[in-house]
């Protein structure tokens, strides 16, 4: 009689303590909103840059970039970009600092309106030189003190120009993205 009544109550112990017991909730799950800074570069022809919101829903996130320059000589450039991502893993190694690794699928445009130096006897002329961006890759975020989160995105682009004075306008490229934020 004792072997069973200390059997059911360790039993009922073990089923109230996985009952009471929660899983923490992570900080990108407790934070899921982030506003910041974000740079993407193929150090080359694409330099996206500007502001940038990320939201995650989930293991689900989207993100959006804008950006825009305009210099004294008329000339601008503008960036929109938009990514789809999905979590692979998300850990809180401590209680200043969390990562995750997640997947990353971007499409955007750019365009700059440049300016194109002329034959010496006329004027500068400003030309529109739009294009199109699609990438892929995988993306690592680090989280420090629950708020201030420092991305790093590594990806294949493939940039389409839409300039019709350019001869090959497909090119595809490695790039790097990196952004700072604050996760609220």
């Amino acid at each position: 009689m004792r072997h069973r009544t200390l059997i059911v109550f360790l039993l009922l112990t073990i089923l109230l303590f996985g009952i009471t017991a929660q899983e923490k909730e992570l900080v990108v799950d407790k934070y899921p909103n982030a506003l910041g800074v974000q740079l993407v570069t193929d150090y080359g022809d694409i330099i996206l840059g500007g502001l940038s919101y990320q939201r995650w829903m989930g293991k689900i996130g989207t993100q959006i970039l804008g950006g825009a320059l305009i210099n004294n000589d008329g000339s601008f450039w503008y960036t929109v970009l938009a990514s789809l991502q999905y979590r692979l893993f998300s850990s809180d190694f401590a209680d200043w600092y969390s990562g995750s690794l997640y997947l990353n699928g971007a499409l955007g445009h750019s365009a700059g309106y440049n300016t194109d130096q002329g034959d010496g006897l006329s004027t500068d002329i400003l030309t529109l030189k739009p294009k199109i961006h699609a990438g892929f890759g995988v993306g690592i975020e680090n989280v420090f003190l629950g708020h201030l989160s420092y991305n790093l995105e590594f990806m294949y682009i493939a940039t389409y120009n839409l300039s019709p004075s350019v001869i090959n306008p497909l090119t595809l490229g490695f790039a790097f993205g990196t952004s700072l934020r604050y996760r609220y």
